[in-house]
């Protein structure tokens, strides 16, 4: 059964020489690798491994994509035979390409490199060397996207070759520029070490409080970072996931002296960005053990230091939602104080409320609705932006449409402008959600279409005056979302009415004209029949447009502006 395995590899290799067949022979080969079938690899490991390494010189994304993925797969069965020096000579290659490429191929140079410090402690020094300056500028250019493999790297690299320091190292370059991976990082290292409180105690004397906030959520949590090597998944993500840990890892106390210390250390800072990581890490700290330690965290300070704290909280306890679930209750509380009058004025508020929405969908929607009357023009808006948060997190279904978007005629400008934001985020991302009912929602949004003269402010500024239209911006999103509205449902909208309120969208602001011209062949295209018999009003705003021409004095932006308008 082994000869005609080793006779098709054997063709399978050849066919890595040609350039029209190398990268199908190159994930055929992978798949080989990846098989639980007992093929013998060893004699053809030598060649397969500098071809593949070749390979990732070249300028063909595609191929170096294949090539790292079968070097993975090679490497991870038969690492532990292959030589140092073959090892070394595919890092190396690798090495070159975790800097300047793509987040896939960089998080596949990196996943090469934990494979191979999982094969000795000899190999994972080795691979550390060799990557080591990459993965450090990676670090610091906070590009995101390779947490996952960085931190699998690390963790395979601490537990075989620990004196080498790479978790210390990538926390610290990457502390100040990409303070997630550097405080994952920490974290693995320090849950490998066995030592977490004393690595809290370190961080949070030098100031490293994304450090001590990802330490203090495994310590409130009872949760440890580990990866899994053999996930058959995406690099980018596969490599790092979050296990229970034994009963009686979890330590409140300790996390709740380490929330403290955080709170305590984002009231005394001077600077506000100093204020608000420190506060995030709280946050993070009691996202944890939500219902016990959020409560604290509402009490940290300023609006922006407390809304920092709670979404980050809400962010964490996300992310551990298969391991425990956060009681309702405290989700709603923490949601009542975020829309506070005192809170509900920032833009964080409506962020936070769309993340405590993917904890407690149901019981986060009934409250946004019931915060719909109140008298703060604030905290109506937060509700509105909060929904839509909620949309945009897939939690449509549990919101009450109707009662939302009803602030559609809302007094507040505000209001208005978030609730039709909130319906046109609902057209693109949920429309089923609107059913037959799409018509009478928009209805609403078409008087929006209208300037108002209430909203018209003008300046005087000594020798001119300065004319604002407050309302323009409201214009722009309803004629935005009435666009993806017609586009969504058709000709099942009332035309008519759409028709006369579009008349003043055709001689408004150049911008407002640029979308309604669009949106006028759109109707003209499902409704011919109405747009002629509003030919007599429609023609002479369009020949006003077409005869549009910039002031002389007008900048080159405005120019252009015009132009695409004609």
């Amino acid at each position: 059964m082994i000869l005609p395995f080793c006779a098709g590899i054997s063709t399978l290799i050849a066919l890595l020489d040609s350039e029209i067949s190398r990268r199908a022979a190159a994930i055929a080969l992978c798949d080989i690798a990846s098989s639980v079938l007992p093929v013998p690899l060893s004699k053809f490991t030598a060649h397969v491994v500098q071809t593949l390494s070749a390979f990732l010189r070249q300028s063909d994304r595609r191929l170096r994509t294949s090539a790292l993925e079968t070097l993975c797969a090679w490497m991870r069965r038969e690492g532990p035979e292959m030589s140092d020096a073959l090892a070394a000579t595919a890092l190396q290659e690798a090495a070159a390409l975790i800097c300047g490429s793509d987040t896939r191929t960089a998080a596949l140079a990196i996943r090469l490199g934990m494979v191979s410090a999982s094969v000795s402690p000899a190999r994972a020094a080795a691979a550390w060397a060799t990557l080591a300056p990459a993965v450090l500028q990676l670090v610091e250019q906070s590009t995101g996207g390779t947490d996952s493999a960085l931190v699998a790297l690390v963790m395979s690299v601490e537990r075989h070759a620990p004196s080498v320091g790479a978790g210390a190292a990538v926390a610290e370059h990457g502390v100040a520029a990409n303070p997630v991976t550097a405080s994952m990082c920490a974290r693995a290292t320090a849950e490998i070490a066995g030592d977490v409180k004393g690595h809290l105690e370190r961080a949070m004397a030098s100031g490293a409080y994304a450090v001590a906030g990802e330490l203090a959520l495994g310590l409130a949590s009872g949760t440890r970072l580990s990866h899994v090597p053999n996930s058959a998944a995406s690099p980018e993500t596969s490599n790092l996931v979050v296990n229970e840990v034994a009963p009686g890892t979890r330590d409140l106390s300790a996390a709740h002296t380490a929330l403290t210390a955080l709170l305590e250390a984002s009231r005394a800072a001077a600077d506000r960005v100093i204020a608000e990581a420190a506060a995030a890490a709280a946050g993070r700290a009691a996202g944890g053990a939500f219902g016990e330690l959020v409560p604290q965290v509402l009490g940290a300070g300023d609006a922006r230091v407390v809304l920092a704290a709670v979404r980050s909280a809400a962010k964490a306890a996300h992310e551990l939602h298969d391991i425990y679930t956060v009681e309702e209750s405290a989700v709603v509380s923490t949601l009542r104080a975020v829309l506070s009058a005192a809170h509900a004025a920032t833009g964080l508020a409506s962020e936070c409320a769309g993340l405590l929405g993917a904890l407690a969908p149901g019981a986060v929607a009934r409250e946004l609705g019931s915060r719909l009357g109140d008298a703060d023009d604030a905290v109506r808006t937060a509700c509105c932006a909060g929904a839509r948060h909620m949309v945009v997190g897939g939690h449509a279904a549990a919101l009450e449409i109707p009662q939302l978007l009803r602030c559609i005629r809302d007094d507040a400008l505000t209001v208005r402008k978030e609730a039709a934001i909130l319906l046109h985020t609902i057209l693109l991302r949920a429309p089923a959600q609107l059913g037959n009912e799409a018509g009478s929602f928009l209805q609403p949004v078409f008087e929006l279409l209208a300037p108002r003269a209430d909203l018209i402010r003008e300046y005087d500024l000594g020798p001119f005056k300065h004319r604002v239209d407050e309302g323009l911006e409201l214009r722009k999103v309803a004629l935005q979302c009435v666009d993806v509205g017609v586009s969504a449902f058709g000709a099942s909208l009332p035309m008519d009415d759409l028709l006369q309120q579009l008349l003043y969208s055709l001689e408004d602001d150049t911008d407002v004209r640029m979308v309604a011209h669009k949106l006028l062949a759109k109707v003209a295209s499902l409704a011919p029949s109405a747009v002629v018999a509003r030919t007599p009003e429609i023609v002479p705003r369009l020949r006003k447009s077409i005869e549009s021409k910039a002031k002389r004095d007008a900048v080159k932006q405005e120019v252009e502006r015009v132009d695409a308008l004609v």
